[in-house]
């Protein structure tokens, strides 16, 4: 038989879309709670990270509203099922400085995680998703590939741009570069889970 098959086996799709949210008075309020509290230390490295926030305080009405909506059009792209719904599960903002960065982690136990970029400037820090296959790069690199595709790629990137949500499955390792820039970097991060 000479009919070849290819199958496409593993695809992990990121959601990326600009929203229309009013970010100035997320901020605000971002810088408020940072000089109220201490904030924790997770994947952040010489940033400030707020601990879980209250999500039902009527300032994140307007974002709780737009992540729910999208982590329902993914929820759906995803073919999950349909007897299920997605709610959001917590949120917390970061505040990346000059040279502020996250570590590559994960989310263990949320569906869908992400991010809505409050403020940015070019070069403040991209955010980088690692393929799942470790040996991935030394297999197809610069040396065997002639044109990165979604096939050879050992990394994929976002550049932040302020009101855009990125939206991924939350067993992706994703890290955010170093904030090269002299303003900091807010963005407000995100978990979502089932609700049956």
């Amino acid at each position: 038989m000479n009919d070849k098959i290819i199958v496409d086996m593993f695809k992990f799709p990121v959601l990326a879309i600009d929203t229309t949210l009013n970010t100035q008075p997320l901020i605000d309020y971002a810088y408020d709670l940072k000089k109220q509290t201490k904030g924790r230390q997770l994947s952040n490295v010489q940033s400030w990270q707020s601990e879980n926030l209250d999500k039902n305080l009527p300032i994140f009405k307007e974002l709780k509203d737009t992540i729910i909506k999208f982590a329902s059009d993914f929820h759906q792209y995803m073919n999950l099922k349909k007897e299920y719904t997605q709610i959001l599960d917590n949120m917390w903002f970061n505040i990346n400085p000059t040279g502020g960065t996250n570590k590559p982690h994960s989310h263990p136990g949320a569906v869908f995680s992400g991010v809505v970029y409050l403020k940015t400037l070019i070069n403040s820090g991209n955010i980088n998703f690692v393929n799942p296959c470790r040996t991935h790069d030394y297999h197809f690199n610069q040396d065997t590939v002639e044109e990165y595709n979604n096939y050879t790629f050992s990394g994929y990137y976002h550049i932040p741009q302020s009101g855009k949500l990125i939206m991924f499955p939350a067993s992706i390792e994703h890290f955010v570069d170093g904030n090269t820039t002299d303003e900091d970097r807010i963005s407000i991060a995100f978990n979502t889970k089932f609700l049956a």
